[in-house]
């Protein structure tokens, strides 16, 4: 079951996997959204514990967007070969999924 959703994905798109890492010995959560209209593709990354970024950042690299936000305890991160809005809307429009009772 998702523990994340993106309430406003760009039209078309949807998720294709979601997983879940520990990434070193302070026990770094992430976890990894794929989000795919069939064509392009944006890696949506949640990692809690990284205190380094305070603000909003984005970058473009050729085809290669980047947007990065804090909410609250964690960082956010859309990476894709789509424009830079798509990448920020998805950082935006992402929460901790309901749990259903």
């Amino acid at each position: 079951e998702a523990n994340w959703n993106v309430a406003n994905p760009p039209a078309g798109f949807r998720k294709v996997i979601e997983l879940h890492r520990t990434l070193d010995q302070r026990g770094t959560q992430i976890t990894q959204m794929v989000y795919s209209d069939g064509i392009s593709a944006v890696s949506l990354f949640i990692e809690t514990g990284r205190n380094s970024n305070p603000g909003p950042s984005e970058s473009r690299r050729g085809a290669l967007s980047f947007y990065s936000a804090r909410s609250g305890d964690l960082q956010i991160t859309a990476i894709g070969e789509v424009p830079p809005a798509t990448v920020a809307q998805m950082v935006k429009s992402a929460s901790p999924a309901k749990i259903k009772p």
